[in-house]
């Protein structure tokens, strides 16, 4: 998806971004779901979890169906009149 989405310039570090926030999200997720069911109780955790994944996927339903990069060529007009100064 990011090669779809970024130049080929870019690709390789927005995949490095997207895996760094999912590694992030990984080693944090554990422990601010224990913090949350340590001060509110189990539900509010499931909650705000559930809560998450309906953003996420909201999100994923707003993104572009194809994404088009393709650069097109400008249009260069030629004159049939020599330059002549």
């Amino acid at each position: 998806m990011p090669g779809r989405i970024a130049s080929a310039e870019v690709a390789g570090s927005a995949r490095g971004v997207i895996n760094g926030l999912g590694n992030l999200g990984g080693f944090c997720g554990p422990y601010l779901v224990g913090v949350m069911i340590y001060l509110y109780g189990q539900n509010v955790a499931v909650c705000a979890l559930a809560g998450s994944l309906l953003i996420a996927g909201t999100m994923t339903f707003l993104l572009p169906k194809r994404c088009d990069l393709a650069v097109s060529e400008p249009e260069v007009s030629v004159s049939k009149q020599p330059r002549n100064a």
